[in-house]
């Protein structure tokens, strides 16, 4: 199967969930391969046809930061560790 002849999967996000995905991104904490991380595991769990909410797209995310903090450099894991109990409010 050529790429074009892929299916195509796309996510739909609540306002809430998008909201909250685009400041993770705006603060900087998800790089190219981390939101292809992301994508891949919000595509995994969504029903076909339904919208992500806030609560799958915070579990996603979190999967996909605790599984790469090892790797951030020592200043991006205490700005991670100061910002996400914020985030969750």
């Amino acid at each position: 199967m050529s790429q074009t002849d892929a299916p195509t999967h796309h996510l739909t996000l609540s306002r809430d969930a998008s909201v909250f995905l685009d400041m993770i991104v705006e603060m900087g904490h998800f790089d190219e391969a981390a939101l292809d991380r992301l994508n891949d595991l919000l595509l995994e769990g969504q029903v076909p046809g339904g919208i992500v909410d806030l609560q799958g797209v915070r579990r996603a995310v979190a999967i996909v930061l605790m599984d790469s903090q090892d790797r951030m450099p020592e200043e991006a894991q205490r700005t991670l560790n100061i910002e996400w109990p914020l985030l969750l409010h």
